[in-house]
């Protein structure tokens, strides 16, 4: 009886630890997400989802490969290579 009172007081302790490291882990936030889109709970989704980075990056997606083919590897690469060192110029001179 003695030893029962210290291992339920362990066994307490690490289930909270346990559960708090669970929410932290990308899988619950996958979980979260889940959850969100079958109850169409947009609060939820928001607070789990970069909406603005994964719209943001199906644009990307989209329009990269048919300019790719278009207008060719070597244009889009210069165009990145041109706003991209713009961009850090910018940013030094400020």
């Amino acid at each position: 009886m003695r030893l029962l009172l210290p291992f339920l007081l362990v066994l307490i302790i690490g289930a909270g630890l346990g559960y708090l490291y669970w929410t932290t882990t990308p899988q619950y936030a996958i979980g979260q997400v889940k959850d969100a889109i079958k109850n169409h709970d947009l609060k939820t989704f928001e607070q789990y989802a970069d909406v603005d980075a994964i719209s943001s990056n199906m644009v990307d997606a989209f329009l990269t490969e048919p300019m790719q083919r278009t207008l060719g590897q070597s244009i889009i690469e210069s165009y990145y290579h041109r706003t991209s060192h713009g961009f850090e110029t910018q940013m030094t001179a400020a």
